[in-house]
């Protein structure tokens, strides 16, 4: 048979456990949160830069890249080959 002073001895321990895992809980969800702050921030900032680009700028971004093999034109043998693009 237990004593009452041990009894309440281990109420006290489970009592302080649970309050340990309640802040450990907290601190993440704290953490989570200024994370999830910092990148979104982050991906707002990323945002502006590309608003502020030029139309000619937006609409030479959507190009297909240039890729080897590219370069030689139709018909003439691989005699002539164009390596050049056109900003405007």
């Amino acid at each position: 048979m237990k004593k009452i002073g041990e009894n309440q001895t281990n109420q006290n321990q489970i009592k302080k456990e649970k309050k340990g895992v309640g802040k450990k809980l907290i601190s993440i969800g704290i953490l989570l949160i200024v994370i999830a702050i910092v990148a979104t921030t982050l991906l707002l900032q990323q945002n502006r830069q590309m608003q502020n680009i030029s139309p000619e700028l937006a609409r030479a971004m959507t190009y297909e890249q240039f890729l080897d093999g590219d370069e030689e034109v139709e018909g003439t043998n691989g005699s002539v080959k164009f390596r050049a693009f056109f900003l405007r």
